[in-house]
């Protein structure tokens, strides 16, 4: 198996989960890897500084950001080849492609603005300015929208996907860290840092719907679409908490106690579990938090969490708790 680094800033799927594409601002290349078994299959000298990447599989292009020199690469996918350079992106740090619009964004939290570019010939379309400090993406291809976050302003802007265009901004809690999407409802839930609250916002619109406190620092959120109910996770007196909203309503459901600062929240739609993973101790134990990732890929790219600590030390054990998301 040829050498991968071991430092990197994105990864990105493609080709129905076939290939993996990884930049590392370090190495200032692009790694284009066989996803089953980490063959590298190309590597490509995109940009100065490649920091991000997404994928459109509808067009087999993948666009890396490159912030040494403020540009965006659009590179096929199969091949490795670049096909084009577009100048001028004002920030990169996030992209997200909608490609029901045919469209790339590129958001960075040090500009003013998210950029605007064509997901078939590369081409940049438009400059919308939003907020002081856009990061955060998220796209709604069913109803045209992406969502953009300012964690300083405290907002949330909507874009209309086919133009760029601004729509709304909305005043949301403070410091905004995370978003999720209920595609069904068309409603999107953002946690707030800051205040300890979830909000529930139609995107479609734009208009905040519901706010509601799930605890001290919430840091993530997952959707489960087929039971109706978010999941987000926050911190009581000592201990973590999983708050269960209902999608429609945003309204607040039931509260979880679970192990002590819990990080991630993934949803298994098809067996109707919400996954909840602590730092520490609270659940069932689990030595590897990355098991569910390729061995190869766990042994190759180092950058994606420390090795677990030996079972001879003393650091904490990591917990798994398993919700029903049926409740």
């Amino acid at each position: 198996m040829a050498a991968i680094p071991q430092t990197g800033d994105s990864a990105a799927l493609a080709g129905r989960g076939v290939r993996l594409l990884l930049a590392g601002s370090a190495s200032g290349l692009v790694y284009l890897l066989n996803a089953r078994n980490g063959r590298l299959l190309h590597t490509v000298a995109a940009g100065h500084l490649p920091r991000a990447i997404a994928v459109d599989d509808r067009t087999g292009h993948a666009f890396v950001y490159n912030a040494g020199d403020a540009t965006v690469s659009m590179l096929d996918t199969g091949s490795g080849q670049i096909l084009r350079t577009t100048t001028h992106i004002w920030g990169g740090d996030e992209l997200a492609v909608d490609a029901a619009a045919g469209r790339v964004f590129a958001a960075a939290s040090n500009t003013w603005a998210v950029s605007v570019l064509d997901a078939t010939t590369g081409a940049l379309l438009r400059t919308t300015h939003v907020g002081r400090t856009p990061g955060l993406l998220l796209v709604e291809e069913r109803r045209g929208r992406v969502l953009v976050v300012d964690q300083f302003d405290n907002t949330v802007s909507v874009l209309d996907a086919a133009s760029g265009r601004l729509l709304r901004t909305t005043k949301v809690g403070k410091t905004p860290v995370a978003l999720a999407l209920d595609r069904q409802t068309g409603h999107a839930f953002v946690v707030n840092y800051g205040d300890g609250t979830v909000g529930t916002l139609d995107t479609a619109t734009g208009a905040l719907l519901r706010t509601v406190h799930v605890g001290i620092s919430p840091e993530a959120v997952a959707v489960d679409e087929r039971t109706g109910r978010a999941f987000a996770i926050a911190n009581g007196n000592g201990y973590g908490i999983v708050a269960v909203l209902d999608t429609r309503t945003g309204k607040l459901l039931r509260t979880v106690r679970v192990g002590e600062r819990p990080d991630m929240a993934m949803v298994d739609e098809v067996a109707g579990r919400a996954l909840v993973l602590s730092a520490y101790g609270g659940g069932e134990p689990t030595p590897d938090r990355w098991a569910w990732l390729p061995q190869w890929l766990r042994d190759r790219l180092l950058w994606i969490a420390p090795r677990p600590a030996p079972a001879s030390r003393s650091a904490p054990t990591a917990s798994l708790r398993v919700l029903d998301a049926t409740r």
